[in-house]
C-alpha cells in the first residue's frame, strides 16, 4: 500500500489526484483510480499542457523541485488534476515518481491511507482564517474536518487540539499524525497532518492555499512542538 503527496500548489490548479494504466492507445488515458503518486519535476521552465500534446494550450511552467500529484498517464505525459477539476498533462520525461511505503501493519496502513487521502482532497482549498469549509480553510479548521469523516472529533483550534490524542515522538511519526507549531513562538498557531517522507499537509496561510510542505524547512522544524496520534 503506497502513499504520496503533492507539494506546491499550482495558480489555477490543485494537485491532488492518483496514477492510473495507460492508455492503450489514443492520446488520452482511461482513468483508473488508485492511490496518491507524487511527481517531482526535473527541470527548469517544465510545463504543464491542456492536453497530453507539445502543440496543446501551455497552462503553467513549473520550477525544478515542483512537486505534482498525478492522477493518470498516457504513453508520454502523466496527468495533474486542475482545481476545476479538470486535467494538465506533463511530459514524463521532466518528472520523477516518488513511492512510499505507509505501514506493514494492514490496519494501521488503512487508517493512515484514509486519513491522508481524505486531507488530499483539500489541496489546493483557498486558506481563510477561521474557514472550514471547501470554499476556504484554515489549519485548525482543515485538521478538523480530515479526522472528522473519521468520526473523530477535533477541537476547533490548533492550540485544543494538541492536548487530545497519544502524543508520538519524532522518531515514530507515521502518515496521519497531527503535527503542531508554535510558528509565533507564544503558543501553538498551526497544525497539520504528516503525510510520511518528512512532508505534511496543511492550510498555509503564506501559500494561501491547502499545500504539503516538508517539515524540514526551518520555519517548521525550528517551530515545531509536537504530534499527536488519535
Amino acid at each position: 500500500m503506497w502513499l504520496v503527496a503533492a507539494l506546491v500548489v499550482l495558480p489555477g490548479t490543485a494537485q491532488t489526484a492518483a496514477l492510473a494504466a495507460p492508455a492503450s492507445s489514443g492520446s488520452q488515458a482511461a482513468v483508473t483510480a488508485v492511490p496518491m503518486r507524487l511527481g517531482v519535476v526535473l527541470k527548469e521552465k517544465t510545463r504543464i499542457y491542456r492536453a497530453p500534446s507539445l502543440s496543446s494550450k501551455v497552462l503553467y511552467t513549473c520550477g525544478k523541485g515542483t512537486a505534482l500529484g498525478l492522477v493518470k498517464q498516457t504513453t508520454r505525459f502523466y496527468a495533474v488534476r486542475m482545481i476545476d477539476n479538470s486535467l494538465g498533462f506533463v511530459e514524463k520525461t521532466r518528472v520523477e515518481l516518488h513511492d512510499q511505503l505507509v505501514r506493514s501493519d494492514p490496519r494501521v496502513a488503512e487508517a493512515s491511507q484514509r486519513i491522508v487521502q481524505f486531507a488530499f482532497e483539500y489541496m489546493g482549498v483557498p486558506y481563510v482564517w477561521g474557514g472550514n469549509t471547501r470554499k476556504g480553510i484554515d489549519c485548525s479548521g482543515f485538521v478538523k474536518a480530515v479526522f472528522a469523516r473519521l468520526g473523530i472529533n477535533l477541537p476547533r483550534t490548533a492550540r485544543e487540539q494538541i492536548l487530545v490524542g497519544r502524543e508520538v515522538r519524532w522518531g515514530e511519526l507515521a502518515p496521519g499524525d497531527r503535527l503542531y507549531f508554535s510558528t509565533g513562538g507564544t503558543y501553538v498557531d498551526h497544525t497539520g497532518i504528516y503525510i510520511g517522507g518528512g512532508r505534511f499537509i496543511h492550510a498555509s496561510g503564506a501559500h494561501g492555499a491547502v499545500v504539503v510542505s516538508a517539515v524540514s524547512e526551518p520555519k517548521y522544524y525550528r517551530t515545531l512542538v509536537g504530534a499527536r496520534r488519535s
